[in-house]
């Protein structure tokens, strides 16, 4: 049986949220209990990592991102409770935040950045004309990936002949061009195969690895996989969760 819950009761667990991990668990522990909320989302937030969905259900396994397994069941089941389109939203945001390493090396070739906004525009309107267009624009982006590859492939002999650092920034620079494009690649991919956002979380982090410096790269592939993991939760808290913005 539902739980009644007054509309000022709930307005003042909303007052309270902004800043408050354990407001924002009590507003939601309401909801659950006025049917407002389903806890199978909160339960996945939580393994996911949400703070407050945590304080609500601490039992829950925390998915371990890095793990390619977790992060396929993780967005599967997410998938489940928000719909098929869900592989390809989040997909296109991990792909977007490492879209600046493809433009930075290839400053007017849009591919990549088209392939993402395929990617959404079928998400937001899953139709026909829009997965078709998301299977061209993949393959634009395919085209691009690999041109990347090959120039990544003479950055490295460069990089090996000449033993200097500028050219080891100039490879490391093409290798990040190359993971952001095949990000790109799979979010466009996941209009019609949910799979392929499993690989574009991971192209996305190797994009961040390798953007950065050898004595920080660790650091900034974790902090990407965070992100993704996190980003992925948001999808679950909020049924309002919009795209990210493309830089």
């Amino acid at each position: 049986m539902r739980a009644r819950v007054s509309d000022l009761s709930l307005r003042t667990l909303q007052r309270a949220c902004a800043t408050d991990h354990h407001a924002t668990a009590a507003l939601w522990r309401a909801e659950e209990r006025a049917g407002l909320r389903d806890p199978a989302r909160t339960r996945l937030a939580a393994r996911l990592g949400d703070p407050a969905a945590r304080l609500l259900y601490p039992e829950e396994a925390e998915v371990d991102w890095g793990v390619w397994q977790h992060r396929r069941d993780a967005i599967a089941a997410a998938a489940v409770l928000l719909g098929p389109t869900l592989p390809a939203a989040v997909a296109a945001d991990w792909a977007g935040r490492v879209l600046p390493a493809w433009e930075a090396a290839h400053p007017g070739d849009e591919r990549p950045r088209l392939a993402i906004e395929a990617a959404r525009a079928w998400v937001a309107c899953p139709c026909d004309e829009h997965r078709a267009a998301a299977c061209a624009a993949r393959d634009a982006a395919a085209a691009a990936r690999d041109a990347a590859a090959a120039a990544a492939a003479a950055s490295d002999a460069a990089a090996a002949a000449a033993a200097a650092s500028h050219a080891a920034a100039a490879a490391a620079a093409s290798h990040a061009a190359y993971y952001a494009a095949s990000a790109a690649y799979d979010a466009a991919a996941a209009a019609y195969a949910a799979s392929a956002a499993y690989c574009a979380a991971s192209y996305a982090a190797y994009a961040a690895n390798t953007a950065t410096a050898d004595a920080a790269s660790d650091a900034a592939s974790s902090a990407e996989r965070e992100w993704q993991r996190r980003r992925l939760a948001a999808y679950l808290i909020d049924a309002d969760t919009g795209p990210c913005v493309l830089r």
